[in-house]
Formats: structure tokens, C-alpha cells, sequence
């Protein structure tokens, strides 16, 4: 946070907020030291004698204070910067735990409102924090917003991107380039012929890829632009895909009970879901006895580690919801989006594993990867095979894990 921190704080209970695992250009994690603050609604007294306190402001002289500048005066008291815009990120101008402190203390006085400090340093940009005040003047909180609500707006806004970017490359798919990772098809086996569902499957891509191996498909995911899209390439390709759009614990009921050999799933899919057990719960409801879960996932461990990919600095038992200010998206970190907030879940791998065990389903391995598929850290190099791993020599770290699991 730019501040030295003793390790010994780094063991204490702390509270991440951004994305577990997931390669959106959001917020970093914030150290245990930074939280939790209790904000004062006044500012802290100055040393110096200070004047005769003014009455807090009504709640009706909050309309005549613009928040926007509030915030905006405080960045620059505290900074002193005036070439403030929306997107800048308070840390790379220097900010720090105790700054963000200080500037939520003077906004909360000047406002009259009780500002979360986690809030504020989970927004991260001036636009963020500003969105933060005006959501708690407009009588919302984190606790209150729906997550489904919040997260469909936001994957509903990044279908065209998506669609469009070279991350995705759509273009190569039609051309036949196979976008799943290149340890999966050899751990899940022969398809052909096989019921497949692919649960949260976005635009309908390695839903399609597996159809191409054989598969009879069926993809799920709670965005409908995303479903439409995956319905159009789908089509556009000849290929027998049926998409359908619902929240991942309607699907038990929408796609039939027993009615699937494969569910498959994964790629930062876990984290925007709040309950292992009941996502465990539905998958074995889905199987057929002696039918498959197939996950591949980001690693759990590999979100405590800090920007250098080898220091331990953030809580691996951290848990949610943990809200954010997404901005742009992992395809394309410089588009322009309007829904930046998200609300995240974080899922340590004992907690998947437990579900699927207490499900009723048999592990039949769980494998960990010491690559991804996006530059988490600066450090690490990307590979032909469309993989990014840590340089030849270095320690080596999971970032991602697969675990296939029998339903008994």
C-alpha cells in the first residue's frame, strides 16, 4: 500500500476486494493492516487548537453539496493534485491505507454520511469513490444490492466486447482454432456421443468446442446477450447446441434431473457464485449415476500472492461478498463500460472439494497447474500453447487446478 507492513499483521483477518482469481482490471487486494477502520462522521481534530466545531449538516444541505466535488476536493487536499479525472487510481498516485483513511473522514463530515473506509479503498479510481458516496446517499449499500442484479449488468455490457476482441478471437473459432485449454480434453476424456451441460458458459465458445469433439451440449449462463450469441455462432457454424439463460441454481429444474454423463464448468466461473455446497448440490442433480463434474479453475492460492507472484500478502480464508469497481474488462482493459460493479465470492479449494464430496460425488483427482491463461503477474511469460507460466528457474506456484469428480 506503499507503507512497510509488519508480517506479523499480514497473518491478521483481512478482506480482499477484487475478483478472486479472475483477470479483471479491477482493484488489488487490500492488506490486513488497512482494515477494518471505524470512520468518524466529523473530520479528526487537527493538532493545533482547533475552532469551534460546526453543526453537523442537515440531512436536506446534502442536495446543495455536490458529492462529486466533495470527493474530488479531498483527492486533492490529500494528493495534492488538481488534474484529477475519473480513472485515476488513487495508489499509483502515491495513496495509501492511511490517506484513504483521512480522505473518507473529511467526505463523511462534509456529508454527513458514515462511509465504509473497505468502500472507499475497494473503489481504488476517483470515479469509484464517487460512485461509492452517491450510492449511500441514494440510501443503497453493498449489503442491500442484489449480486445477481449487479453482475448480470455488467457481463451483459461486455458480450460485445467480448465478441469482439482478440482475447476471444471469435474469428479464429469459426476458423476452427480450439479454445479450451490444452490439458482439458485429455482429462475429460472421449465425448462423443456424450450429454454434456456447460454451466456459466458466457458466449457459448468452449461449449461449441466441445460439440465439435462429439458432444451433445447444452449451455447455461444468467446473461441473455451472452446466450443469443452463443445461439448465433452456434447456428452460423451448423453446429447442435442448445443455450439457455437462467441463474446457475435454476438449472437443476431447467435442464432435468439425471439428464447429463458431463457437467462442465470453470475458467473464473466460481467466483461469482456465493454457495459451494448448493452449486455442488446442483451439479450432482444434473449427473446421471456415474456421470462426471469437470472444473477447471483459477487457484485459490495463487490470490494471495502479491503483484511479484512469490510474496504472501493477501487472506486465503477471506470470504464475501466482496464488491468492487470493475472497469473494462480482462478482454480488452481500455474499452469504455458504464456497470463496474461487481460482487464477487471467494472459495478456498477445501471448500470446493468438501461440497463435491458432501454431494455425493467421488474425486477422482484433483490436479494443480503451474500455468494460466492471462498475465496475472508481470513476471510471467506467455508460451505457444496460449499458456503464461513463471520463468524457467523460479519457483514454481499453482495457478490453476482441475478436479473431475463421479457422481456415485
Amino acid at each position: 500500500m506503499g507503507q512497510p507492513v509488519d508480517p506479523a499483521v499480514l497473518c491478521e483477518d483481512g478482506r480482499p476486494t477484487r475478483l478472486p482469481g479472475y483477470q479483471f482490471a479491477g482493484p488489488d487486494w487490500i492488506a490486513p493492516e488497512a482494515l477494518p477502520v471505524e470512520v468518524p462522521t466529523t473530520a479528526p481534530a487537527p493538532s493545533a487548537t482547533p475552532a469551534p466545531a460546526a453543526a453537523a449538516p442537515a440531512a436536506e444541505s446534502r442536495a446543495s453539496t455536490d458529492p462529486r466535488e466533495t470527493v474530488a476536493r479531498a483527492w486533492s487536499a490529500h494528493l495534492g493534485r488538481s488534474d484529477l479525472t475519473d480513472d485515476v487510481d488513487f495508489f499509483e498516485l502515491g495513496g495509501d491505507s492511511l490517506l484513504i483513511t483521512r480522505i473518507t473522514a473529511d467526505v463523511a463530515g462534509e456529508l454527513g454520511l458514515d462511509i465504509p473506509v473497505r468502500d472507499m479503498l475497494a473503489a481504488r479510481t476517483l470515479g469509484g469513490q464517487r460512485a461509492v458516496v452517491a450510492a449511500l446517499l441514494a440510501g443503497e449499500t453493498d449489503e442491500e444490492a442484489d449480486y445477481l442484479d449487479l453482475n448480470r449488468a455488467l457481463w451483459d455490457e461486455r458480450v460485445p466486447i467480448h465478441t469482439a476482441s482478440e482475447y476471444y478471437d471469435v474469428e479464429g473459432f469459426k476458423r476452427g482454432v480450439d479454445p479450451l485449454r490444452e490439458f482439458e480434453p485429455g482429462e475429460v476424456g472421449d465425448v462423443t456421443d456424450k450429454r454434456l451441460a456447460h454451466l456459466q458458459c458466457h458466449i457459448g465458445l468452449d461449449t461449441l468446442a466441445w460439440a465439435r469433439r462429439g458432444a451433445r451440449v447444452t449451455g447455461l449462463d444468467f446473461s441473455a446477450p451472452a446466450v443469443e450469441q452463443a445461439r448465433e455462432l452456434a447456428a452460423e457454424l451448423s453446429l447442435d447446441a442448445r443455450f439457455v439463460t437462467a441463474d446457475v441454481y435454476e438449472s437443476g429444474a431447467l435442464l432435468g434431473t439425471g439428464a447429463y454423463d458431463i457437467v462442465y464448468t470453470g475458467v473464473g466461473a466460481l467466483c461469482w457464485l456465493p454457495d459451494m455446497q448448493q452449486w455442488a448440490e446442483t451439479v450432482a442433480s444434473l449427473l446421471a449415476p456415474g456421470g462426471m463434474l469437470y472444473l477447471s479453475e483459477f487457484h485459490p492460492f495463487a490470490d494471495t500472492l502479491a503483484p511479484d507472484g512469490r510474496t504472501v500478502t493477501h487472506d486465503y480464508f477471506g470470504n464475501g461478498p466482496l464488491v468492487g469497481d470493475m472497469r473494462g474488462t480482462y478482454a480488452d482493459t481500455e474499452a469504455s463500460t458504464r456497470n463496474t460493479r461487481a460482487v464477487a465470492f471467494q472459495h478456498g479449494l477445501g471448500d470446493v472439494v468438501s461440497a463435491v464430496v458432501t454431494a455425493g460425488m467421488k474425486v477422482d483427482f484433483l490436479h494443480e497447474h503451474d500455468s494460466t491463461v492471462f498475465q496475472k503477474f508481470p513476471a510471467l511469460e506467455a508460451h505457444a500453447d496460449g499458456a503464461f507460466r513463471l520463468p524457467t528457474g523460479r519457483p514454481r506456484v499453482p495457478l490453476m487446478y482441475s478436479l473431475r469428480a463421479t457422481k456415485k
